[in-house]
């Protein structure tokens, strides 16, 4: 039976690799993005392919944004069995004193308030399906590298929810898990490898995988697509590294 998918920053990167892996399952999902010309373009090439997808405007740093997005997926699929919080915005690798209290409030927004936000609105509905959370961390989370220490903290802080989160929902049935991923081959990597010189940056990076490469959206949306299906029942309250070995 066709499963009803909630993906946040679904309009490119791992969102949109997670969201196409679970329609060509033949789940219904739902994009979020603040990049409707991106989201409405995958839900369109999901669609034509013979999977079923739709787009809904959302700003997941607001409340009443992120309510509208999940009353919009139940209204159109009948409930939610399953929540990617992939939405996630980063900073140049720079000195932490460089970084400004509004700059600091913006990416904790993004990247952890949005995963409480998320997470609180839709457990009514995922208590009834006993659906799944999989939240997309970072392995920066528990190996941050120089320069990375406010994104770090807030891939930290998604990890530790998440984990609170499993506790709280297992009698429930509902189950938490976090993937964290290495540097991956998307547009937020660029800003990650900052200015100078990133071609070296990005060798520099490499040569600490013990795999040899960057990862890619595929790596990250069939491991996400594992934990949230059957296969994954007897998991919750873990963190998954998707990282090439960098974390041994």
């Amino acid at each position: 039976m066709a499963r009803s998918i909630m993906v946040t920053g679904a309009a490119s990167g791992f969102g949109e690799a997670i969201a196409r892996s679970f329609a060509a399952a033949g789940d219904a999902v739902m994009l979020a993005d603040l990049n409707e010309a991106g989201g409405r373009r995958v839900a369109h090439e999901i669609e034509a392919a013979g999977g079923k997808a739709r787009f809904q405007h959302t700003d997941v740093a607001d409340a009443r944004s992120t309510q509208k997005l999940i009353d919009a997926t139940i209204q159109w699929s009948g409930g939610i069995d399953v929540l990617v919080n992939n939405a996630g915005i980063t900073h140049p690798p720079v000195p932490v004193e460089t970084i400004n209290e509004v700059e600091f409030d913006r990416i904790f927004a993004v990247n952890f308030k949005s995963v409480y936000l998320m997470a609180t609105q839709a457990i009514p509905a995922l208590r009834k399906r006993k659906g799944v959370i999989v939240n997309v961390a970072s392995v920066t989370a528990e190996h941050p590298r120089w320069g990375q220490s406010v994104y770090a903290a807030t891939k930290g802080a998604m990890i530790s929810f998440t984990r609170a989160l499993a506790i709280e929902l297992a009698p429930d049935g509902v189950r938490a898990n976090a993937v964290a991923p290495v540097a991956s081959l998307t547009g937020m990597t660029k800003n990650t490898l900052g200015s100078a010189d990133p071609q070296e940056r990005r060798r520099q990076i490499e040569a600490t995988i013990p795999l040899g490469r960057l990862g890619e959206s595929s790596d990250i949306a069939g491991v996400v697509t594992f934990l949230a299906s059957p296969a994954a029942a007897f998991l919750t309250g873990i963190c998954l590294p998707i990282d090439g070995g960098r974390s041994i």
